[in-house]
């Protein structure tokens, strides 16, 4: 129960890793926000974490919007207490030429991958600071170390959250708030709804361990940087590949996406 009574936010809790996070963090006795700003996911999360005795609400939220984080804020404090705990998890993914890509879809993508980050934590450390300290846990990927010709805007916006996340970190570290994030590589997740399975096989020989990860592979990590266990970490960016990152194979064909903005979270 290295959780226990610690309230957490997770954006995009209604699936993929985000759900994952929420599912072992409720384990491990803390209760839980999922947040989404798909609705019908998030209560999904949530019920399936109450079916398994823990405590979680669904929220519906925009997390590119302050006013809505706010929102968030206000009401995890009414139902479950001061947030301890914050996993800046909610992504989209952008594979297209950067020639093709317009500047809505460039401005799309950073908001929610790297602002939603900044508007988060900007609203979660004050209250942390009140309470005597807290975590956060970023999302970012480990196309900032092997990325693919056709992800560029994904690829800024993964990177600026490393960036951020070490700067945030420098800054509260010593008043108690620990900062870091998770560089994840390919995982089982709404990004690789459209592959087919020659395509998942052909992705699978670039994995040292011989298998993709799943969604509860990055959850473990998150709980171990939302926990007291990593509390002499600052600003640090864990990379979860598998391998991949130490393998010469091309792990990502620039074809092998679907084109186009998919959901990451």
């Amino acid at each position: 129960m290295r959780l226990k009574h610690k309230v957490a936010i997770v954006t995009g809790g209604g699936s993929g890793i985000g759900r994952a996070c929420c599912q072992v963090f409720a384990r491990e006795g803390a209760r839980v926000v999922a947040a989404d700003r798909a609705s019908e996911r998030a209560l999904e999360t949530a019920r399936i974490i109450e079916r398994e005795g823990g405590t979680c609400i669904a929220l519906t939220v925009d997390v590119t919007r302050a006013d809505e984080i706010e929102s968030m804020f206000r009401t995890t404090a009414e139902k479950l207490g001061p947030v301890r705990i914050l996993v800046n998890n909610a992504g989209i993914l952008l594979h297209k030429s950067l020639m093709d890509t317009t500047e809505e879809e460039w401005e799309t993508v950073l908001k929610v991958n790297l602002k939603s980050v900044f508007l988060c934590s900007k609203r979660a450390i004050p209250e942390m600071l009140k309470t005597g300290g807290g975590k956060i846990v970023n999302i970012s990927s480990l196309a900032v170390q092997s990325t693919d010709p056709y992800q560029a805007a994904y690829t800024a916006s993964k990177a600026g959250v490393i960036g951020l996340t070490r700067s945030m970190a420098l800054e509260f570290s010593r008043r108690r708030i620990g900062i870091n994030c998770i560089c994840p590589g390919a995982v089982r997740t709404n990004i690789l709804a459209p592959a087919d399975q020659i395509e998942v096989r052909t992705r699978l020989e670039g994995v040292p361990i011989g298998y993709m990860a799943e969604p509860e592979d990055i959850a473990s990590v998150a709980l171990f940087l939302a926990s007291e266990d990593s509390n002499y970490m600052v600003g640090e960016a864990i990379v979860v590949d598998g391998g991949v990152s130490k393998n010469m194979y091309p792990f990502f064909s620039p074809f092998s996406l679907q084109e186009g903005l998919v959901e990451t979270d």
